[in-house]
């Protein structure tokens, strides 16, 4: 219990410098917050529950300064970890997730990836469903085409970190870090062409 506050002591003290970093900006201290009270369940041994945190950190906020309620990136914060946190909730409730895979093989792994893949894409799904009604508030319109290209980026961006790390970890190899250098080099200039090409289209915020 020892090492495990002074583990706590040492994140909160990181969490504070980040936030600092960030110009104390309203999402990243509902971030801070968050992490404070999950902190709090570990040392008092209570259940975790990422919803409550959420609530939390939300209410502490409203409390010192009311008139934050009101920010935009704020809302925004809130909803979109709220539409995680469902979607987290509702993953625990579906057979597919719960279903358990036995073996080493390759074929496990795929299909371990093809689940973190489906759960990327129900993160987007109810992230988007629940910003809505802030987003035709705020913006007078809402983009169908940016959720739909969400679910290819999605996958996009988790190639473009491994072949990044890669490319990272085979840099002092002259041949092998060109190569995975050149490839993450294409799939970010795909991923930046594609979201140049989505705000372009009429009506796409």
């Amino acid at each position: 219990l020892v090492v495990r506050k002074k583990r706590i002591v040492i994140l909160i003290a990181i969490s504070l410098f980040y936030i600092a970093l960030t110009g104390f900006q309203l999402s990243a201290c509902r971030s801070m917050l968050m992490l404070w009270v999950l902190y709090l369940s570990y040392v008092l041994r209570l259940r975790r529950d990422s919803l409550t945190s959420l609530f939390v950190a939300v209410c502490v906020i409203g409390v010192i300064s009311p008139s934050a309620i009101c920010d935009l990136g704020l809302q925004l914060s809130f909803l979109s970890t709220f539409g995680m946190i469902a979607a987290s909730m509702i993953r625990k409730k579906l057979a597919f997730f719960r279903r358990h895979i036995f073996g080493r093989g390759i074929s496990v792994k795929i299909k371990e990836w093809a689940r973190e893949l489906v759960f990327l894409y129900l993160c987007s799904l109810c992230v988007f469903v629940v910003t809505l009604p802030l987003l035709e508030k705020y913006f007078g319109e809402v983009s169908l085409a940016t959720f739909f290209s969400n679910l290819f980026m999605g996958a996009v961006c988790e190639v473009f970190m491994i072949v990044s790390i890669l490319a990272l970890l085979t840099s002092g190899f002259l041949i092998l870090g060109a190569i995975a250098g050149g490839v993450a080099s294409i799939i970010g200039a795909t991923m930046l062409g594609l979201v140049e090409k989505i705000s372009n289209v009429k009506g796409v915020m």
